[in-house]
């Protein structure tokens, strides 16, 4: 529109001659300069973009080949996996119509495993079914009651942790008063034996030999302990501190060791040949006893220190354990609080995604079982006469053993060579889609009827014939005729498909990218079946009409 006013505008100029070459050239290069800004600042981020519409369409895959046609021979047919027979349904020389059963081999284990991935597709839909139709009114009732239940038993572990930590208190200042009464007695023990140790001296010790003064000094160091013992307990008294008082306990235990070694000092010189007839047995014992009293007095402090260190572990101990049950407690409440807010907000698309993925693979493990159960059964591979029986009621059949050798009753087939990696996916029944190169405006079907179980090898490489009917005659039909055929081994209608290549693995999973309101958004994907042609089935995570970026 802008390039077709530019034209008029110069045409214009033109004609009125008022405007030289110059201003005309100008005004039509700003007019272009102009129209290419306007279309930057109008194209979208789609304009951009690689973009691919999801679209639900048919998806199969095929395996090609050229092949030859030849005048029909007969056919050995044979079970895709070995057995014990259980049944021939035919005799030599019947005519058989395509399709019909022609013997079957033993397949409990196959059965088994298909009823019982039957029951996971059943278990999965009736998820599904659930999820969608969200919860009842009555599985909301109950996931209130349960978080009521959690809010109470949250509650009563508070309250027991708080009865512990007031328990804890308890017990800590309970022992602690009581080191302050061993404080008090191993006191009076030091005073009353710097006493009874001072009497002693006075009585028997006041001359100036080694023996007295030793005595001496030693009283003078039980007197410096007995002091040294008051200030402690007078400061543990005076400021309760625990601190305080832990410290006392450990200094009077150490003031006890040196009053004993002192007493120890004081009897044995009592026991001095000088001494020991002079001195009373009444005033040994007196000592005898003080030291017994004061290994006493250190044995109950150093009691009284392990009980208030043995105090202050249980109560860490009762404490966090207490501590431990209310975080599990609120877990617990946050979980099922979380449970009830997903009852009453419904199924999200994120979650039916999950169970239609379960629901979508329970079938295609149900559709592979069913798969092998056919097999368990040789069907005609067209209309025909069964030639010979190869095998019996009840005998063990490999699963390349020829049970049933096969003349069809159509004049002409097509046999074509395929490779090895290839006709492991086909079986007998297959549909093919036929162009022959005779009539190339005409695609003709037929069915795969035999799979040669001997292997072909052609220049090195591994081949397995395959035979091929046709399902309906075809005039001028001629042995030699070149054939293009695309064999069908798996075909899915009206599904939701994609390029693969739009899809990005991401830590063993798929990730898409969307283009939603002119932003790129990533989604995580399950898929299914891949095609031909590079497409892939979508199970979840991206919906019909969704616009995909591709590479």
């Amino acid at each position: 529109m802008l390039l077709a006013q530019s034209k008029k505008l110069v045409k214009f100029l033109f004609k009125t001659k008022k405007r030289g070459v110059f201003v005309v050239i100008g005004l039509i290069v700003a007019l272009i300069v102009f129209n290419g800004i306007y279309k930057k600042l109008t194209t979208t981020i789609e304009d951009t973009l690689n973009i691919h519409v999801a679209e639900i369409s048919d998806l199969k895959n095929t395996v090609s080949e050229i092949g030859i046609v030849k005048i029909a021979d007969e056919t050995g047919l044979s079970f895709k996996y070995g057995g014990i027979i259980n049944n021939i349904y035919v005799q030599i020389g019947e005519k058989v119509t395509r399709g019909d059963s022609l013997a079957r081999v033993e397949s409990g284990e196959f059965n088994a495993q298909y009823q019982q991935t039957e029951a996971s597709v059943k278990s999965a839909q009736a998820q599904l079914d659930q999820l969608i139709a969200g919860a009842t009114q009555s599985d909301i009732n109950l996931a209130q009651a349960r978080v009521e239940s959690a809010k109470v038993n949250l509650k009563n572990k508070e309250i027991s942790l708080d009865n512990i930590k007031l328990d804890a208190d308890l017990d800590i200042e309970s022992a602690y008063q009581d080191s302050v009464e061993a404080l008090n007695s191993a006191y009076l023990n030091i005073y009353n034996t710097h006493i009874d140790a001072d009497l002693i001296e006075r009585t028997y010790f006041g001359n100036f030999d080694q023996e007295s003064v030793t005595i001496r000094s030693a009283i003078s160091r039980l007197e410096a302990t007995k002091n040294s013992a008051n200030n402690l307990v007078t400061n543990a008294v005076v400021d309760s501190d625990y601190l305080n008082i832990s410290t006392s306990l450990s200094e009077i235990k150490n003031l006890l060791i040196n009053a004993y070694g002192d007493l120890v000092i004081i009897r044995d010189i009592m026991e001095n040949n000088g001494y020991t007839a002079t001195i009373s047995s009444t005033n040994k014992t007196i000592i005898d006893t003080a030291k017994t009293t004061i290994n006493t007095a250190r044995a109950t402090i150093t009691n009284t220190i392990q009980t208030i260190a043995s105090t202050k572990v249980a109560n860490i101990t009762n404490i966090s354990s207490a501590e431990a049950l209310i975080r599990s407690a609120e877990r617990s409440l946050d979980e099922i609080s979380k449970s009830l807010e997903k009852l009453l907000a419904g199924p999200t698309p994120e979650n039916i995604s999950i169970f239609e993925a379960r629901l979508a693979q329970a079938k295609a493990e149900r559709s592979m079982l069913a798969n092998k159960l056919s097999t368990s059964i040789i069907r005609a591979p067209s209309d025909g006469q069964v030639v010979r029986i190869e095998k019996r009621i009840g005998e063990a059949v490999g699963g390349a053993q020829t049970v049933i050798s096969f003349l069809p009753e159509k004049p002409f087939q097509i046999e074509t060579e395929i490779y090895e990696e290839d006709v492991t996916i086909l079986k007998i029944g297959n549909p093919v889609e036929i162009s022959l190169v005779a009539f190339p405006d005409e695609i003709v079907m037929g069915t795969v009827s035999s799979i040669d179980p001997v292997e072909k090898i052609i220049n090195g490489v591994v081949y397995y014939k395959v035979s091929i009917d046709f399902d309906n005659e075809i005039d001028e039909l001629k042995s030699g005729m070149t054939a293009d055929i695309s064999i069908i081994t798996s075909e899915e209608k009206d599904i939701l498909v994609i390029p693969e290549s739009a899809l990005l693995k991401n830590n063993g999973n798929y990730l898409t990218k969307v283009l939603e309101r002119n932003e790129v958004k990533e989604y995580e994907t399950e898929i299914g079946m891949r095609g031909d042609e590079g497409m892939v089935e979508i199970l979840s995570g991206i919906n019909d009409g969704d616009k995909i970026v591709l590479p």
